[in-house]
């Protein structure tokens, strides 16, 4: 009954992944690259345009990492979770 439920949960990320990917990509701050093979491969890229977002992806992960912070000061237990392929 687990397994079901993990496998129906993954299905909806999955689905909600791609359609926020399309939307990006509708709005010109992505690509995609569909391979014809077996399995079936897609790679999605930033665009230029997509590219002018970083400084406000890196302000909004700035502005997360000082609340963990605030927030381990007072006591509460969080783990910042690093990511070491970032560029920043």
């Amino acid at each position: 009954m687990i397994h079901a439920c993990h496998e129906r949960c993954n299905k909806f990320l999955y689905k909600v992944l791609i359609q926020q990917l399309r939307e990006l990509e509708r709005d010109g701050l992505v690509t995609r690259h569909v391979y014809q093979q077996m399995p079936p491969k897609v790679e999605y890229g930033l665009t230029e345009y997509g590219v002018t977002a970083n400084t406000i992806v890196d302000v909004m992960c700035a502005w997360g990492r000082d609340n963990i912070a605030l927030r381990q000061q007072r006591g509460e237990d969080i783990v910042l979770l690093e990511n070491n392929d970032s560029e920043s």
